[in-house]
């Protein structure tokens, strides 16, 4: 009794092609996961820079506000425009003299 030979070669071509095919397609979209990943890394270091550049200017920002309404402040004060306008000599007060240096 001869046996006819059961031809297992296609099959196990077929599944080695398909173990093959399925092994590059994760390979390529965990390739794609992991460039993204560092894309968004690089970008995320970025805006955190930007970030710390902004609140640093900001702070700037404030101080400076914070100086010049000090400097409102004081400007908006009777005592101040009064003392301004002495120094320039156009005004003074009851009893007082305005001397007038000129340079020659």
């Amino acid at each position: 009794m001869l046996r006819k030979k059961k031809n297992k070669k296609p099959g196990k071509f077929f599944e080695q092609f398909l173990k093959l095919s399925l092994t590059l397609v994760l390979l390529i979209i965990i390739y794609f996961l992991v460039e993204g990943n560092i894309k968004l890394y690089h970008k995320n270091q970025e805006v955190n820079n930007r970030y710390k550049e902004f609140k640093a200017e900001l702070e700037e920002v404030e101080k400076k506000n914070e100086e010049l309404n000090k400097l409102f402040y004081q400007a908006s004060q009777q005592e101040y425009i009064e003392k301004v306008i002495r120094e320039k000599g156009l005004y003074k007060k009851p009893g007082e003299e305005v001397v007038v240096i000129e340079e020659e």
